[in-house]
């Protein structure tokens, strides 16, 4: 599951317009919308949504560093060559994100991509994969969203399609763990 957050639209605006601005917050076209949730609805000068949407899974990412921090990730088919994968989430009990931890962080995402690949969740898990975890914004987070965002990541390699359920078989030790 993927929430999208603050999506804001004018209070009168009609029916149609919701998924539209979905699909355009996505970057999919409205065939890959299966369905969608409204998980929260606020209403002030607009309505501002958190939703959680269905559709087709294909949002793989590339991503761009500036120093050590990722500056920017866009979707792109499974298809494509790609650097990261979305592998999953998992929530957090934190009251405030600033209590979350980077160890938390790495073991619910470490969960979330070993369910994901079919790797054991075990001290194995770091030397195969790598991980990229993405808390939700401070509007989001103020709303009641503590889902954590997990991707896949294989330290800058390029890949084309998917690596769920890939299993040790594909997915080998070739980190050096520290």
């Amino acid at each position: 599951m993927i929430r999208l957050t603050d999506l804001a639209l004018p209070l009168d605006h009609p029916a149609e317009a919701l998924p539209a601005a979905i699909c355009a917050r996505l970057g999919i076209t409205a065939d890959e919308l299966l369905s969608f949730e409204i998980a929260r609805r606020e209403m002030g000068a607009t309505y501002r949504y958190l939703l959680e949407p269905d559709f087709v899974d294909r949002l793989d990412s590339l991503y761009y560093f500036g120093g050590d921090t990722v500056t920017e990730m866009h979707p792109v088919a499974c298809s494509a060559s790609h650097t990261a994968e979305f592998a999953g989430l998992f929530t957090t009990t934190r009251v405030k994100s600033a209590d979350l931890g980077g160890g938390e962080v790495a073991k619910g995402c470490d969960r979330a991509i070993a369910a994901f690949t079919g790797l054991p969740d075990d001290a194995s898990l770091p030397s195969r994969v790598g991980w990229l975890g993405f808390p939700p914004d401070d509007t989001a987070w103020q709303m009641g969203d503590r889902s954590i965002r997990c991707f896949l990541w294989l330290d800058g390699e390029r890949m084309t399609g998917s690596y769920r359920g890939a299993g040790p078989g594909k997915l080998k030790i070739h980190y050096a763990s520290r």
